[in-house]
């Protein structure tokens, strides 16, 4: 075991880990120093602006990357140009017509016209580096993640935090316009690759009308057969973790940026354990069929390190809230509620891992999807105050656990029929 260790704790790995880490930092502290110099205003549009991003980026992506990482990642030279190529067309397709569905959806978020063009705008940003940096984590290349990553979520933040006490515009089209310069100084620094998926670009666009429609009838089939279902659990699936962000914004407009601020710290339990135990266990998740979904769960591995991130995070939490006068309103019966809700959604991950290498995506469409209407149509309703909204959302994840439970064993048990 600690030979393992020794193995994946490289010099890149460690990197990719401090730059992760960094990276699930920066958000907080833009709250907080916007908080601090009371910029209320920017810290709500900000808060606004990453949780709606999170919910709805996961609509630009979906399998299309399969069949060319198959052959490029597995040795096979026959099929490599045209696999790139329908992948490439494929992801550009998907992307021109979720454009649409994005922006009609952060209505549901905010209807401040401002905020809603900088989610379309940094979907696109956002969408350009998660193809990049899959591929750097398929060929385990750290350090170009790890630069990836800090062009994509490090260098905007901490221009802003330099920006916060100066600037008297509205803040959120500066970080926006900020997200776009880092692209484009990223973009420089891989000039050859920019140039490359330019061409491809404007080559796929620039293709007559009759070529056009046989590319969207081919990706409309393709969809329907193959990603479908998969996109739209993994839509629903995110948002189960977001919902009672999404309510925060409709209930508690001007409380979101605490309520983020907070949900961030204790998002490091999440973050850490998939790091260090998740990530290292995936492939097994896969290969093992002697393993269960229950006995991943309960693997002292799984349940005890996730404790100990959880009561650092809470000592981070009380420190903040007692050391700063723009925090001392905000409950502290709040960090309970997310501290569950974290604590929960982290030692569920080989759970959810487990399951969706055995189950139709369909099951777990319906079983997720039913859920978020569920958890939303309760907080809606019920209307409850801000610090109780993440005992809900917990109960939610909660009932998700034993659904993917019962839906595994039942899977399990047709198969031996």
């Amino acid at each position: 075991m600690l030979d393992g260790l020794r193995q994946r704790l490289t010099p890149q790995f460690l990197t990719f880990v401090v730059v992760r880490l960094a990276g699930v930092s920066v958000k907080p502290l833009v709250l907080l120093i916007a908080g601090l110099s009371s910029r209320e205003g920017f810290a709500n549009d900000y808060a606004l602006l990453v949780s709606a991003l999170a919910g709805l980026f996961v609509l630009s992506g979906s399998q299309t990357h399969i069949p060319y990482y198959k052959r490029r990642f597995s040795g096979l030279s026959n099929g490599y140009r045209e696999a790139f190529c329908a992948y490439f067309k494929d992801t550009l397709t998907q992307y021109l017509l979720v454009l649409p569905v994005v922006a009609a959806l952060a209505f549901l978020w905010t209807h401040d016209p401002v905020v809603i063009l900088s989610i379309v705008l940094l979907v696109g940003v956002e969408k350009f580096f998660d193809e990049d940096m899959r591929h750097f984590q398929f060929t385990r290349e750290y350090y170009k993640w790890s630069v990836s990553f800090a062009f994509r979520a490090i260098l905007p933040s901490l221009c802003i935090v330099a920006l916060i006490p100066q600037w008297d515009g509205r803040l959120i089209i500066v970080y926006t316009a900020l997200s776009l310069a880092s692209l484009a100084a990223y973009g420089m620094l891989r000039r050859r690759h920019f140039a490359f998926y330019l061409r491809k670009t404007l080559g796929s666009l620039g293709k007559g009308k009759k070529r056009k429609v046989e590319r969207l009838r081919h990706f409309s089939q393709r969809w329907r057969q193959e990603l479908m279902y998969n996109q739209l659990w993994t839509f629903a699936s995110v948002n189960i973790l977001l919902v009672d962000r999404l309510l925060v914004a409709n209930l508690y407009r001007d409380q979101i940026h605490q309520y983020v601020f907070f949900a961030n710290i204790f998002n490091l339990v999440n973050v850490a354990h998939s790091l260090f135990y998740f990530v290292p266990r995936r492939p097994e998740l896969i290969r093992d069929k002697d393993a269960t979904a229950w006995g991943e769960i309960f693997r002292p591995g799984n349940l005890f390190p996730p404790l100990l991130y959880l009561a650092v995070s809470m000592i981070i939490a009380i420190a903040v809230r007692y050391s700063t006068p723009i925090y001392e309103s905000v409950s502290p019966r709040l960090f309970g509620g997310l501290a569950l809700f974290y604590l929960l959604q982290a030692v569920n991950l080989v759970g959810i891992e487990y399951v969706f290498w055995r189950v139709s995506r369909l099951r777990l469409l319906v079983c997720d999807g039913a859920l978020v209407i569920a958890m939303g149509a309760a907080i809606y309703w019920l209307a409850p105050a801000i610090e109780w909204i993440p005992y809900i959302t917990s109960a939610g994840l909660l009932v998700r656990m034993i659904a993917y439970q019962w839906i595994a064993r039942s899977a399990v048990a047709r198969s031996q029929v």
